[in-house]
């Protein structure tokens, strides 16, 4: 599925951050046998942050089935479907926001782009709490 398909997705650079965490981790084993062992150090965060966020660009999205369903996709892929009327509060943090539902939550960035219709049917439940 396209990304442009989906109600909510990460935006290009967030895949492009995830790259760039991959070079520099692919210098730091470089260091690590030239360098530092230390530089191991530096290997195994950045390829973490690396692929983390290559998979939450791929993977982590929302697709609206219809006004009252939708269905969150994890960073690793697993599809969860909600019903908008499960949203009981949205808890905001620093960098991004969570749907706290009856059943599960829905973990969305800051950077995150929304389609108009997503955004509303959010807002609609939320007026009513």
């Amino acid at each position: 599925m396209n990304q442009r398909d989906k109600d909510m997705y990460l935006p290009f650079w967030v895949c492009i951050l995830g790259l760039v965490f991959l070079l520099v981790a692919c210098v730091c084993l470089v260091l690590t046998f030239t360098t530092s062992v230390y530089s191991l150090i530096g290997f195994v965060i950045c390829l973490v942050l690396g692929i983390s966020a290559i998979l939450c660009w791929k993977n982590q999205s929302v697709k609206m089935i219809d006004d009252n369903n939708f269905v969150y996709t994890t960073m690793f892929g697993r599809e969860n479907q909600y019903c908008f009327s499960d949203i009981r509060e949205l808890k905001k943090n620093s960098d991004s926001f969570t749907l706290i539902l009856d059943n599960g939550k829905v973990h969305i960035e800051s950077c995150a782009i929304m389609s108009e219709r997503f955004i509303n049917a959010v807002d609609s439940v939320l007026e009513r709490l």
